[in-house]
């Protein structure tokens, strides 16, 4: 990067090491037609690591006395994003939006109404969910391996893995949604598949979900914010 590729490496030191992160790597840019352009901590902590060993082979190499990376926090650069999620007005625009929606829109409504993650739901097969008892067993995730979906047999966390319980309106729901898939092409018993009925894609889904914000009228925010919005109401 242009602030990085400037500094003589005899200059660098804890404090402005700091500085060039929150500078560089905290802000994307206008690249890309995002609202969100803030890199995550964990891309920024990756990042740091690999260019710590790089210093350390300077170091090694006798270039430097001392790698200047080392005590380089970085917890502290950007406050943690605000907490968000929707009013009242416009989670009732989302739910009469995708509640009987295209195909592609409904799992939005599942999250509302659910606080899963995207991930979380993405992996459901309906081996998983009993529409008996709104039982809904949730052990795996779905993620994206450079740009291809894959279902890991874990959540994100270990808290992750549990069971929870869904109410009658959301089990009728879910009966509606599964009598209108192709249970003959839904070969994987996804719930909540793409429109070949593969995994569904989060890249795809948060374009789309940015759009469908648009046309609803309503603040743009990242698609988390539908499990904070069920918290909220929680």
């Amino acid at each position: 990067c242009k602030q990085l590729g400037n500094e003589r490496i005899q200059d660098l030191n804890r404090q402005k090491l700091e500085e060039l992160y929150a500078i560089v790597f905290f802000n994307k840019g206008d690249s890309k037609n995002y609202q969100q352009k803030d890199y995550s901590h964990s891309t920024v902590n990756a990042l740091s690591t690999q260019f710590k060993k790089c210093l350390q082979y300077a170091v090694d190499c006798g270039v430097l006395a001392k790698n200047p990376h080392d005590g380089v926090t970085l917890h502290k650069l950007r406050p943690p994003k605000k907490v968000s999620s929707y009013t009242r007005a416009d989670q009732e625009k989302i739910i009469f939006s995708c509640k009987r929606g295209i195909m592609r829109s409904r799992i939005y409504y599942f999250l509302i109404s659910t606080g899963m993650r995207f991930g979380e739901a993405a992996a459901l097969t309906w081996n998983d969910i009993d529409l008996t008892t709104g039982e809904i067993r949730i052990n795996k995730t779905a993620v994206s391996i450079h740009g291809s979906m894959i279902i890991q047999d874990r959540t994100k966390t270990t808290a992750g893995t549990r069971t929870i319980f869904v109410g009658q309106n959301i089990t009728e729901w879910l009966d509606w949604h599964k009598s209108t898939l192709d249970e003959e092409a839904n070969y994987q018993n996804l719930v909540f598949p793409n429109q070949r009925y593969n995994i569904t894609n989060q890249a795809n889904c948060i374009r789309a979900w940015t759009n469908l914000q648009k046309e609803l009228g309503i603040e743009h925010q990242g698609m988390h914010a539908l499990r904070h919005t069920w918290a909220t109401r929680a």
